[in-house]
């Protein structure tokens, strides 16, 4: 008799997954929910390795698994920030046809521009502190980033940001000229809050100016990195030598 805790390896085109039989079958109208039903056990066939083999592509099955765990997914048009590529890295219609090879409603694709306008504001603030983080690493104690909008939208001054000696601060110049007027316009004290509750000795302050006739945010940070040398060295390596 099948368990619904039961482990289940899925080999999807060459990527395994592992997940429980009571995930799959919490939706039994889907292709895989259908498939792992007590009813059907004697149907299945799985390798010698114990895993089930199903030739479809392995990396957009990850939005698969997060309409069965989560009930929904969560996909954007563009690849994770670090990789700093606005291209995706799985298509809107090659995920369709793979929500419709394993009989998954394509309206779980279709998010309110709430949702969707969040979720841009949560990625630029993760964005914001991973620049902030750097800049502590590299014991830098300020920072100013400038935030110009334009008749064409939102376009960014960011201090040379492109040619910046920070790694991670080139790296997200382009995600900064998406919307980042925009976002502080909105959002700025909520922002400016958040991170100063978020990282320690941090203090941010946000201004609206004019530049040339142009609205501009200027967004300036400082770092409060003087600490006792002790205290630094209790934390490293070397702290048996003090």
């Amino acid at each position: 008799m099948a368990q619904s805790g039961e482990k289940i390896v899925l080999n999807i085109g060459g990527i395994r997954y592992e997940t429980k039989r009571s995930t799959l079958t919490a939706y039994p109208d889907t292709f895989l929910g259908s498939m792992f039903l007590e009813r059907n056990a004697a149907l299945l066939h799985p390798t010698k390795e114990g895993e089930y083999f199903i030739d479809r592509d392995g990396t957009a099955f990850k939005y698969i698994m997060q309409f069965y765990r989560d009930g929904k997914i969560s996909w954007r048009d563009f690849c994770d920030r670090d990789h700093n590529m606005h291209i995706p890295q799985i298509s809107r219609r090659e995920l369709e046809k793979e929500l419709d090879f394993y009989c998954i409603p394509k309206s779980v694709l279709n998010v309110p521009p709430s949702v969707v306008i969040s979720e841009q504001v949560d990625e630029f603030i993760a964005i914001l502190k991973d620049v902030i983080y750097d800049l502590i690493r590299h014991m830098r104690n300020e920072w100013t980033l400038e935030f110009f909008k334009n008749v064409n939208g939102s376009s960014t001054t960011h201090n040379n940001m492109k040619t910046h000696s920070l790694s991670t601060v080139r790296r997200h110049a382009e995600f900064f000229d998406l919307a980042g007027y925009e976002i502080f316009d909105m959002f700025g004290e909520e922002i400016r809050r958040h991170l100063e509750k978020e990282i320690p000795n941090l203090c941010c302050t946000i201004t609206k100016e004019d530049f040339m006739h142009l609205p501009k945010y200027r967004f300036h940070i400082t770092i409060n990195n003087k600490h006792s040398r002790a205290t630094i060295l209790a934390e490293t390596c070397l702290a048996e030598y003090f």
